[in-house]
């Protein structure tokens, strides 16, 4: 149990009471209070975050200028959202639209086709289907398909 003096109170501090993601907005606002002069431990409390979690935003603040997050450690994305958005445009347009065909485009050079469906997937407004129907013979196909029918109507198991 923790006595907290500047606030008379008492709690008990336990890992999973004291884990909490704060959004953009509460971290500004610790920032100002830090800068107005409110001690990190009553600010901990009052976020329902550890003492050092403030101290953190505050020396990121002083050392970047920014409360901001630091970029992740993952690799970057091939696209940017621009050609994410382009994509899927592209799927809106025409439902049976291949990513061969997307990958035409000149202004997505240098991605795979396995990158392309991943945006389309991720997206999560499309689903991926195989089409239904083949395609119509043309008119010359049919005389050629019928032609070779009727040249091996007699033959045997033979020939």
């Amino acid at each position: 149990m923790v006595i907290h003096a500047a606030q008379g109170l008492k709690t008990k501090k336990t890992k999973k009471s004291m884990k909490r993601s704060l959004s953009k907005a509460d971290r500004l606002r610790i920032v100002g209070s830090v800068e107005a002069g409110v001690t990190y431990v009553s600010l901990a409390l009052e976020y329902g975050v550890d003492k050092s979690t403030v101290k953190r935003i505050w020396d990121r603040y002083v050392a970047r200028g920014s409360a901001d997050r630091g970029s992740g450690s993952g690799r970057p994305r091939k696209t940017s959202p621009q050609d994410d958005r382009f994509i899927n445009l592209q799927v809106q347009r025409n439902r049976y639209i291949t990513v061969k065909d997307i990958l035409e485009n000149p202004c997505l050079e240098g991605l795979s086709a396995s990158t392309i469906g991943r945006r389309i997937a991720d997206a999560g407004k499309f689903q991926s289907f195989w089409a239904c129907a083949k395609p119509f013979l043309r008119k010359a196909n049919v005389r050629k398909r019928f032609k070779w029918a009727k040249d091996h109507l007699s033959w045997t198991k033979e020939q």
